[in-house]
């Protein structure tokens, strides 16, 4: 008999706990939902042995998700704001060890009606908590690490 219950707690805590890739992508958009400020930008170029701060030329602007997939990135620079969609992707890989693991991806793009022009950023979540948020880009020579901080 002491045997039935631990085996009914154990498959309880096996089903409470099993969770899908859509329930953990669903997570993480959950957190993403809301007004992020950059914080910092870090620029690290292929080959080079710095990183260099190009906060400034990314300061004050601000990224907005919306639970229906519309994201608006406010440019302080140009004192506009684009309007686009966002998703979020998941990617089964191995570590170095054999264990399966998932990376998550953003992919967010945007138009340019005075360009009249499509841009976006595609890049992976190192990081993302209720109030912060890390996001690396590649660009052609490197890539761009977007630190944010919940408005």
């Amino acid at each position: 008999m002491k045997w039935m219950y631990w085996t009914l707690l154990v498959c309880t805590g096996v089903v409470i706990n099993a969770c899908t890739i859509e329930d953990r992508l669903d997570r993480k958009a959950d957190k993403l939902i809301g007004v992020w400020k950059i914080d910092k930008v870090i620029y690290d170029r292929y080959g080079a042995l710095f990183k260099k701060k190009i906060t400034g030329d990314y300061k004050y602007d601000e990224f907005e998700f919306l639970p229906d997939q519309r994201a608006y990135y406010y440019d302080d620079d140009l004192n506009f704001e684009f309007e686009g969609n966002w998703e979020i992707v998941a990617e089964r890989g191995y570590d170095h060890e054999g264990d399966q693991e998932y990376n998550f991806y953003i992919q967010m793009n945007f138009y340019d009606p005075v360009h009249q022009d499509a841009f976006g950023f595609y890049g992976y979540i190192s990081r993302l908590t209720h109030k912060k948020f890390h996001f690396h880009a590649s660009d052609g020579g490197g890539e761009l690490e977007f630190r944010f901080r919940r408005k």
